[in-house]
Order: structure tokens, then sequence, then C-alpha cells
């Protein structure tokens, strides 16, 4: 589906972030369900896609969530490969969500505490204003909202974690032939 030339002046949900919850989020809207009619949504991605991203593991679990919103052959036609945010984000523009790559939400405007509407850029240039009834954050880690305005991110210390990855050429398949083949490896470390 071809993007649009140049967001709406309003829309009735505004979603930031085009990673998987933020496309969920917006096709299951624009959707709709058996009793009610799908919202006008506009998704606002502040990269353009396909992008390099490290995510985390999608859970076998994740298949119902995927069914909802119509996505689930699709993604198990492509099986699991990087494309995966990608894949969900031109599911959502197919479902009815316009969707605006190269976006980038700077600012929320207020009325009393009620956020009404965004100041975006795209890709860098003039700032426009787009006005909403409703408003989704799902900026990831850059968590816009919350950080900037609320003030009210917390981090659970058990999970501040890292991770290492690394791309490798001729390696083989861990435990090839018995009932552990390509089972996933971890090791705990104290720190110690």
């Amino acid at each position: 589906m071809a993007q649009l030339l140049m967001p709406p002046n309003s829309t009735k949900i505004l979603v930031i972030g085009g990673g998987p919850a933020g496309s969920y989020a917006a096709t299951a809207l624009a959707r709709g369900t058996v009793y009610t009619h799908g919202f006008d949504v506009t998704l606002f991605e502040r990269d353009i896609f396909p992008r390099y991203h490290i995510g985390e593991t999608i859970l076998p679990s994740c298949r119902y969530f995927l069914a909802f919103i119509g996505a689930e052959v699709l993604i198990k036609n492509h099986g699991f490969l990087v494309k995966f945010d990608e894949l969900l984000l031109r599911h959502a523009a197919a479902s009815g969500v316009k969707v605006f790559e190269g976006v980038k939400v700077t600012d929320i405007k207020f009325s009393d505490e009620r956020p009404v509407s965004a100041i975006y850029e795209i890709e860098g240039n003039k700032r426009e204003e787009i006005h909403f009834e409703y408003l989704v954050d799902a900026s990831g880690r850059t968590g816009l909202l919350s950080t900037k305005y609320l003030k009210n991110r917390r981090f659970t210390n058990s999970l501040r974690n890292m991770a290492l990855w690394g791309y490798w050429k001729g390696g083989g398949r861990y435990a090839q032939g018995t009932d552990r083949e390509n089972a996933p490896w971890t090791e705990a470390l104290t720190g110690k």
C-alpha cells in the first residue's frame, strides 16, 4: 500500500511508534470487531522501514494475538525473520491504518491534563500539528509520554540486563540429530 503524502490535521486515534506494539494496537483499533466498526487511526513511525532493529523473541503464544488482527498466516508464511516489524506495519496499513514513516513526534500538547495534539517533523523538516481524541504511546524505549511529560518511567532492577549478539559464518546446528537439536543454550552469571 502506498504511503499517503501528508498526515491529516486530525484523527480519532494517534499511535506513536510502528514497532510490533504500535502496529498491533493500530491494526486492532482500525479493524474493529463483529460488534464495532474500526476507528480512524493514524500511526507515526520515526524510522523508515525496513529498519535494522534487534528486538526480543516472539513467543509461540503470540499466534493467537496475530490471528486476532488477521496477521497469523502472513507471519507464518514468512517464517521468523528480521522483517517481523515491517510485516506488521504493512499489515496495519492494509487494515486501514494511515501509516506515516519518517515522522518524529517531538511534543505533545495538553488541554488541562488530557493530551489533545502532537507536534511532529517529517524527516527533520517543518514542524506540523495533528489533533486527536485518543493517544497510544508505543514509542518503545523512547517512551515519549512517560519520560518527557509524566516522568513516571520505572525500571525493574532484576530486568536490567545486557544482551550480546553476533553474526557467524560456517556455524553448525546445535545437537543435530538429537531431541535437543537447535535448542537454545543460556548461562546465568552472577557477576562475581
